[in-house]
């Protein structure tokens, strides 16, 4: 396969991982209260249930890096995770 089917193919999976998550975001946090697609997408309680040291490590190295913590999280944020590391 030719360089640039490699990038059409790379881009494909990236609009594949972000077009189902765009109300994510889109939905930026901007109060204290879960976010309604964090409600919808049933996330609520497993992100509320994220220690310090598991939060930073997540934003610091992205959820499919910290195997520990996506074990625990619900499939398709599981997912999504994977989709968006690859």
């Amino acid at each position: 396969m030719p360089a640039s089917d490699d990038v059409l193919a790379a881009l494909d999976r990236a609009l594949a991982a972000l077009v189902p998550a765009l109300d994510v975001v889109e939905g930026r946090v901007t109060s204290g209260d879960p976010p309604a697609w964090c409600d919808r997408r049933g996330l609520t309680g497993f992100l509320l249930s994220l220690g310090d040291a598991d939060l930073a490590r997540c934003e610091a190295l992205g959820l499919a890096r910290a195997p520990e913590v996506v074990a625990r999280a619900p499939a398709a944020l599981a997912d999504l995770a994977r989709a968006v590391a690859e």
